[in-house]
């Protein structure tokens, strides 16, 4: 693969904008086509680069298009609309998940940490930007809370809704941290990257007023303060969480449940997980196994009718039915203790916002699902 071919993929995905066709889908487009284009370049040996993803990746990912194919098909038979756009946006998304592969064969490769930064670049730019407007709505507002936090939340122009901006944020954050941690030969730049990272990403979706996206967030740091500062072993850390997410269940529950439901978005998250119980009870064989495909699949179950369906697990299930939801965790999920907090957050984050079929989503599940404890050293077998 070319030097470059990677980079440039990630920085046109990094540019996502939902409020314009460019940023929705141009830009992801032509990113993950010129990234795709660039597998086939020959390397320096005169093989092609696709030729050294890693053997069990390529089996995994190959199942895990085979089944979608055959369950999208299913769930589209007789609508050929639903069928292109689920097609157009599933190959999006499988060619996020190499790029995430990619990156994560590039550790400790002659891909350098300042190609990295140039993608980063624009995601903390943009972030910082939503963050900005979202803080001086705030500020030129003077109605009563609920109505600035709710009006400053949609007050910014590149996403729409300071949510997915703080969703979007979150997803690039576990490359860069994880990147840095797996360097065969750490620096004290590297080491100022990537807790400088951390700081910034969290300020900025602090700043956002993400309340999925920072629970989501709270939870990552916690369990490595957890692992990395409590003198034991995993099972002993995961012990302790355990206790801890125990003694706030049995101490916090009723407080957050009062929370929630006095919330505009939080009741409207409980009426989703109400109604989808009660849809699946009326719904079709085919609709429960196979879903309705990437497009309608967003309102199927939802709290009311034509609204979207925000929660990772309803959208989904709505998407791609039950059989769909099985392949996606079995094939895209590595339970592995090392990434074992990014998938924890980014699941609370899902359980309030995050659409399952991403493109950056995708990027960084084939990232996780790739990095091992000791990285990906440079040999004949990286990328280059």
């Amino acid at each position: 693969m070319k030097q470059w071919g990677l980079t440039v993929g990630l920085c046109f995905v990094a540019y996502q904008d939902t409020n314009s066709f460019l940023g929705r889908v141009g830009g992801p487009s032509i990113g993950i086509a010129a990234f795709l284009l660039s597998l086939w370049w020959p390397t320096t040996s005169g093989s092609r680069s696709i030729a050294i993803f890693p053997t069990s990746i390529l089996k995994r990912l190959w199942f895990f298009c085979t089944g979608l194919a055959l369950i999208l098909a299913a769930a589209t038979a007789g609508d050929e609309t639903e069928l292109i756009f689920s097609a157009v946006k599933a190959t999006l998304f499988v060619g996020g998940l190499l790029m995430g592969v990619a990156l994560a064969k590039r550790i400790n490769s002659r891909f350098r940490l300042g190609q990295l930064a140039l993608p980063f670049t624009i995601v903390v730019l943009i972030s910082a930007h939503c963050a900005y407007q979202v803080y001086a709505a705030e500020i030129d507002n003077d109605v009563n809370r609920q109505v600035i936090f709710y009006s400053a939340k949609k007050a910014i122009t590149h996403f729409g809704d300071s949510n997915a901006s703080a969703v979007y944020a979150l997803c690039w954050l576990p490359m860069l941290s994880e990147w840095c941690s797996l360097l065969v030969r750490k620096t004290w730049a590297t080491e100022f990257i990537k807790v400088g990272a951390v700081l910034l990403f969290s300020l900025l979706v602090y700043l956002m007023r993400s309340r999925a996206a920072l629970a989501g967030l709270i939870a990552i740091l916690a369990w490595q303060l957890i692992v990395k500062y409590v003198k034991s072993t995993r099972a002993v850390g995961l012990l302790l969480l355990l206790i801890a997410t125990l003694a706030l269940s049995y101490f916090g529950h009723r407080w957050l449940l009062e929370s929630i439901e006095s919330d505009g978005s939080g009741a409207t998250k409980i009426k989703i997980y109400v109604n989808t119980f009660w849809e699946l009870s009326h719904a079709s064989l085919k609709k429960i196994t196979f879903g309705e495909g990437l497009s309608k699949g967003n309102y199927t179950y939802s709290f009311g009718e034509g609204m979207y369906s925000h929660t990772l697990i309803t959208t989904l299930l709505g998407q791609v039915g039950l059989l769909g939801m099985i392949l996606y965790v079995v094939c895209l999920v590595r339970l592995k203790m090392q990434v074992l907090h990014w998938y924890v957050g980014l699941f609370i984050c899902g359980l309030s916002l995050l659409y399952p079929f991403y493109e950056t989503f995708g990027i960084t599940l084939g990232f996780l699902m790739t990095i091992s404890p000791e990285g990906s050293p440079a040999s004949a077998n990286s990328l280059h």
